[in-house]
């Protein structure tokens, strides 16, 4: 764990155990000053040997309270982002960008079985981020059957908890495997984006991006982009419609 920091702003990043950086004492976060923006991310491998949750948590009881403007945060299990939901529970007021990554088994092929551990909208507090602008979330498609559509927690996220000071959000999509998912109503269900992201809800929004990243086979396929653009378009006709849709390639999903 390498911590870095001058008054204003905070970076973590988690190694794994094996690396050769050293070891972090979570002492080190105890005193911190009024930090505006917080990064907290890791490197490739962390995931099944080091859970971010414990300095997460050190976090949560430790920054200065109504300071925190920008987030940018990388969720590994359930108790970290129920430790992130308490650091924007006690320092959140202030929050304009928050944004969330998902350090997801790699590569693909190990995902095929995985659970995000994302799958409760109320567990981040959005609801304390009163002047919220923009707002990022992963979602991962299933490749396996699940009890609920992938886009439960951020339609659930954007239907009760943000607030309509939002400008932008970003859902950034990974591993989808056909053009006709996008329009599934089962499995993606990005149609529920349409239902709760309306102009009555959120008055200044400007930008709503789909950024679609696809399996490699898919990538591969001829003329694959313009039928992820048609489909995404169907999918969310009233965004479209309004001119705020914004459709963007990640290129495929390793």
């Amino acid at each position: 764990m390498l911590s870095s920091f001058n008054p204003q702003h905070l970076h973590l990043t988690v190694h794994p155990p094996n690396s050769k950086v050293g070891s972090f004492d979570a002492r080190s976060l105890t005193k911190l000053p009024a930090v505006e923006s917080l990064n907290v991310h890791t490197r490739s491998g962390t995931r099944q040997n080091v859970s971010i949750a414990r300095v997460v948590d050190v976090l949560s009881k430790t920054l200065a309270p109504d300071t925190l403007q920008l987030m940018r945060v990388t969720y590994d299990s359930k108790d970290t982002l129920r430790a992130y939901g308490s650091i924007i529970k006690r320092c959140g007021s202030k929050i304009t960008s928050l944004t969330l990554y998902t350090d997801a088994p790699y590569p693909f092929k190990e995902r095929v079985g995985w659970v995000d551990p994302f799958d409760e909208w109320e567990i981040l507090n959005v609801h304390a981020c009163k002047e919220l602008q923009s707002l990022e979330i992963p979602i991962h498609v299933p490749q396996e059957k699940q009890d609920r559509a992938a886009s439960y927690v951020g339609a659930g996220i954007l239907a009760h908890h943000a607030p309509p000071s939002l400008r932008k959000v970003v859902i950034r999509l990974h591993d989808l495997p056909r053009p006709t998912t996008l329009g599934n109503r089962s499995t993606l269900k990005l149609q529920e984006f349409d239902k709760v992201v309306t102009q009555a809800r959120f008055p200044h929004l400007q930008e709503f991006e789909l950024a679609i990243g696809v399996t490699r086979d898919l990538f591969h396929k001829r003329g694959h982009w313009e039928k992820c653009v048609a489909a995404a378009r169907r999918a969310l006709p009233g965004l479209h419609a309004r001119g705020v849709l914004k459709l963007t390639s990640q290129s495929w999903t390793y």
